[in-house]
């Protein structure tokens, strides 16, 4: 992680219910260099992955870095599943 960036731990589970959460604290660093720690991911729902993929979008649109810097097997196999690999599964901008 680089020593200007924010850090965001994930929680172990990402289901539907926690999908606003996430929003909301991604929101509260928008505009800030933020590193995304997804290895304690153990259940993640498509809306979450929504949630990050617009995340993603921001910060691109923004100019500003956003990276998964760490993630879980549960995560990568849910982001792959999806077929965001490419995308969600290495550093985002």
């Amino acid at each position: 992680m680089s020593s200007a960036a924010v850090r965001l731990a994930l929680p172990a589970s990402l289901d539907g219910a926690a999908a606003p959460s996430l929003a909301a604290s991604l929101l509260a660093l928008k505009g800030k260099a933020t590193d995304i720690d997804a290895s304690s991911v153990e259940k993640i729902s498509t809306l979450a992955v929504q949630v990050l993929l617009s995340a993603h979008r921001t910060w691109i649109a923004d100019r500003v870095p956003l990276r998964i810097v760490t993630s879980s097997d549960r995560f990568n196999e849910a982001v792959a599943r999806l077929g965001l690999a490419d995308t969600l599964g290495s550093p985002l901008a």
